[in-house]
């Protein structure tokens, strides 16, 4: 039984462990509040850190007119 907990507490350190290395995003978009895990149709990326690519051409932001006409194609 000792053997047991012992490798149940092992197993919960390295579960520790794996949680540091992973980044928890908790990003959201401003426009249609997509997430990291959730994103929009079709798949969208992190633009700013409130703000998706498939949602840039639905915001009224100043972000550089070369990306917007990109995503507007």
């Amino acid at each position: 039984m000792s053997n047991y907990i012992k490798n149940f507490e092992n197993y919960l350190k390295d579960i520790e462990e794996q949680e540091d290395v992973f980044d928890k995003d908790t990003r959201k978009c401003r426009i249609y509040g997509c997430t990291q895990f959730n994103g929009c149709p079709g798949g969208c990326y992190w633009i700013t850190d409130d703000l998706c690519s498939h949602c840039l051409k639905y915001s009224d932001t100043d972000i550089d007119p070369m990306i917007s006409e990109k995503m507007n194609d």
